[in-house]
């Protein structure tokens, strides 16, 4: 059984846009592309293939640097702390 609403498919697996970027399983899996989420997020694991931000800190593939630049941890191992 299953049918189209508005561009979704709907079947016993999930419902499932019509350019497949987002698709909800009934297994209860999100997938989705270019998706903003506000709000609340836990998670066992979480991962950032390029880079992001996390309370002020920005998180890259160099390292994790304050907003303020006023601590920096290098992905070599080097660490600098700027004191006031």
């Amino acid at each position: 059984d299953g049918g189209e609403i508005a561009g979704f498919d709907i079947n016993t697996v999930g419902i499932k846009s019509s350019n497949s970027k987002l698709i909800l399983s009934a297994s209860g899996n999100i997938t989705a592309s270019n998706a903003k989420i506000t709000g609340d997020i836990v998670a066992n694991t979480i991962t950032a293939n390029t880079a992001g931000t996390i309370a002020g800190f920005n998180i890259n593939s160099v390292g994790i640097k304050s907003s303020n630049s006023n601590l920096i941890l290098s992905a070599s191992g080097n660490m600098r702390q700027q004191h006031r």
